[in-house]
């Protein structure tokens, strides 16, 4: 299956992974959010397709994870004060170098990056 935004093209791979792949405004987001010190940049990459219903950007205080990594769920379900529904059909992929490889800088670099499906 794959999902394309104004920032990214996303891939769900035959080993699970999900590749994410900058589109030529993408790159121009992320050279801005260089700049300015990354903040919110997951959120801001992921926000179409999550108001659409799909990949969604998360950390490990929403799921009960205990990394930095950023974190994606194939969908996001919330309740009334914000606290993520987590369901049987969910799926969560992770970047599990983000302690030695700067995701974002990645992105830039290579113009794609692969997160890694949590099992």
């Amino acid at each position: 299956m794959i999902t394309e935004s104004n920032y990214l093209k996303i891939e769900e791979l035959p080993d699970g992974s999900l590749k994410l792949t900058l589109t030529e405004d993408g790159r121009e987001f992320l050279e801005e959010s260089q700049a300015n010190g990354w903040k919110n940049v997951w959120w801001e990459l992921l926000e179409q397709t999550s108001c659409n219903g799909s990949y969604a950007a998360t950390d490990a205080n929403e799921v009960g994870g205990l990394t930095d990594s950023p974190m994606i769920l194939n969908y996001k379900d919330t309740e009334d004060d914000g606290s993520v529904l987590l369901h049987d059909d969910n799926k969560l992929w992770w970047y599990p170098e983000y302690q030695v490889i700067d995701e974002f800088k990645e992105l830039l670099t290579e113009g794609f990056i692969i997160f890694t499906l949590a099992e």
